[in-house]
C-alpha cells in the first residue's frame, strides 16, 4: 500500500490541477482548502501517532517488545496510506468550491464541465475509499499479530472494537464530505436542466439526475468500505 500511495498522489494532484485549469478557483479559496487540510492532517496525525491519552498498537509492540523493533516504520505503513486518502477528501473540497463556477463558457460546455466534476468527485471517492480501507485492515490485522504473540488469559488487551470504531470514524468523515457535495451538484444540474427547453439534449446529466439503486448502492458501500474492512481480520485466518 506505501507504493501504491506514494503512486497515486501524482495522479491526485494532477487531477487537482487539471480541474483549477477549468474552473479557475480563486488563490484565496485554494489557501483556504489547503489550511483546511494542513489542519485535519495534523490532528489525525496526532490523534494516531502521538496522542498521549491513548495506548496505540504501536505502544503495546515497545512495551512488550514483539514483532518489530522500529514500531515507527508501522506508523508509517498506516499513515501514509490514510494521508493520501485524506488528499482525495479534499479534492472534494476542491469539487465542492468549483461546482460554483459550472457554467458554459467559451471553451467547455455545461456538459463538460459537469462531466468531469461527477467523474472526478466519483474518482476521489474511490481513491481516499481504497486507501483508507486498507490502513483500516492493517490495523485489524496489526491488533491480531499482537495478540498472537502475547496470550493473556481472560484479558483483551486489545479489544476489536477499537478497530470497528477506527473504521466507523472514516466512513462518518466519507459521508460528511462526499454526501454534501453530491447534492450540491445534484441541485445545480437539476437547477441547469430546469432552465433549458429539452433536456434530452444533455442525457449524461439526466442520467445523472436518475441513478439507478445499483449505482446507489455502489455509493453507499464505498462509504461503508472502512467500517467492514474493521470486520475482515477476524474472518480471515492468517
Amino acid at each position: 500500500m506505501m507504493s501504491i500511495s506514494m503512486g497515486i498522489s501524482p495522479l491526485l494532484l494532477d487531477r487537482l490541477f487539471y480541474l483549477q485549469s477549468w474552473f479557475k478557483v480563486s488563490k484565496q479559496t485554494l489557501w483556504g482548502i489547503a489550511a483546511i487540510g494542513l489542519g485535519f492532517g495534523v490532528v489525525f496525525l496526532f490523534l494516531l501517532v502521538k496522542n498521549p491519552y491513548l495506548y496505540t498498537y504501536t505502544d503495546w509492540i515497545d512495551y512488550l517488545g514483539i514483532l518489530v523493533s522500529k514500531t515507527w516504520v508501522l506508523q508509517v505503513v498506516i499513515a501514509v496510506p490514510t494521508v493520501t486518502g485524506l488528499i482525495a477528501l479534499f479534492g472534494m473540497i476542491f469539487i465542492s468550491k468549483s461546482i460554483d463556477q459550472l457554467k458554459p463558457d467559451k471553451k467547455h460546455t455545461f456538459k463538460e464541465q459537469f462531466t468531469l466534476l461527477n467523474n472526478s468527485l466519483r474518482f476521489f471517492l474511490l481513491v481516499s475509499t481504497t486507501l483508507i480501507t486498507f490502513a483500516v485492515f492493517t490495523t485489524g490485522a496489526l491488533r491480531k499479530a499482537i495478540l498472537q504473540e502475547v496470550v493473556a488469559k481472560g484479558i483483551d488487551m486489545i479489544p476489536i472494537e477499537f478497530v470497528y470504531l477506527y473504521g466507523l470514524q472514516f466512513s462518518i468523515v466519507l459521508a460528511i464530505f462526499y454526501l454534501p457535495i453530491y447534492y450540491q451538484l445534484r441541485n445545480h444540474a437539476q437547477t441547469y436542466l430546469n432552465s433549458v427547453d429539452d433536456q434530452e439534449a444533455h442525457p449524461s446529466i439526466s442520467a445523472f439526475m436518475n441513478e439507478s439503486i445499483s449505482d446507489s448502492l455502489k455509493v453507499a458501500l464505498s462509504i461503508l468500505a472502512p467500517l467492514i474492512s474493521g470486520f475482515l481480520p477476524d474472518m480471515i485466518h492468517f
